[in-house]
């Protein structure tokens, strides 16, 4: 693995896996707004977090990762967060926030359709 001390995700997912279009679509889980929001309450944690804590959060838990040291810590990320959220206003919530919804399949599922092996 070339730089791997530098390596802080666990598997091949990137931010754009889960927020799409660099966390600007409408219900491709966005980023943009979000910057105000934080500090907040994570019942996971039990307490207060910051937007830092909550991108390491999501390194360590969805991306298989590590936390990011103090020196490395999450500035760009929490840079871009603050730059696509700086025309919303603090407390507003914007529509498309989120993820989508999916209805219900109304059959079962059918796994072996979707097997590549």
């Amino acid at each position: 693995m070339p730089d791997a001390p530098n390596r802080y995700a666990g598997n091949n997912l990137a931010c754009s896996n889960c927020h799409l279009e660099a966390g600007t679509k409408k219900f491709g889980l966005p980023l943009f707004g979000l910057y105000s929001d934080f500090p907040q309450y994570s019942a996971r944690a039990g307490g207060e977090i910051s937007i830092e804590d909550r991108v390491n959060s999501c390194m360590r838990r969805i991306m298989n990762g590590r936390q990011r040291p103090a020196e490395v810590q999450t500035r760009a990320i929490v840079a871009y967060i603050k730059f696509i959220s700086s025309d919303v206003a603090p407390g507003r919530r914007l529509p498309g926030l989120a993820k989508g919804h999916m209805p219900e399949l109304d059959r079962a599922a059918e796994p072996a359709r979707g097997d590549r092996g």
